[in-house]
């Protein structure tokens, strides 16, 4: 295959992982989210919800996957956008930074069941015998708008259910 060909190639792959990603959030869909990610992850993460769900260090993925899916599932909706993706391939590794805009919708009674959280992902990727996987992601927050106690009744409900 032609060098700017497969270049494309893969920075479409590499793009899917972050679409898959989210839509494996947003779907509540635990294989489509863990098949982003590599057997082991670094993550830099800051805690969302208490500690409920481990986010940053050298985590397992499966362990990882069903948290964030188990932590997501709290809420009625959810929504993840990703934009702007900024991909480096260099042979079989590759990084790649893009925004997310994601809203959060707890049903909850509280006065605002809304938060809506605007960050950067910043990725490394490697290319595995089974494709392109993310390695490392490092998240920024850019900007909060609307109830971020969200947060810590979502911690409250996971600590709840493991306690049963």
């Amino acid at each position: 295959m032609d060098a700017a060909l497969l270049r494309l190639v893969d920075e479409n792959e590499i793009r899917k992982l972050v679409i898959r990603m989210s839509l494996g959030m947003d779907q509540r869909n635990y294989d489509m989210f863990r098949s982003a990610w590599a057997d082991e992850v670094e993550l830099d993460i800051p805690a969302m919800g208490g500690d409920a769900v481990p986010l940053s260090g050298t985590l397992d993925a499966d362990a990882y996957a069903r948290g964030v899916i188990a932590m997501l599932s709290q809420f009625a909706a959810t929504q993840h956008c990703s934009i702007n993706h900024l991909i480096e391939v260099d042979g079989d590794a590759a990084t790649c930074s893009c925004y997310t805009y994601a809203t959060h919708y707890l049903e909850d009674g509280l006065s605002d069941p809304w938060n809506i959280v605007g960050a950067r992902y910043d990725f490394t990727a490697r290319r595995l015998p089974q494709g392109w996987r993310i390695v490392s992601l490092k998240w920024t927050r850019l900007f909060d708008q609307g109830n971020a106690g969200v947060w810590p009744e979502v911690a409250r409900r996971l600590a709840a259910q493991s306690d049963s």
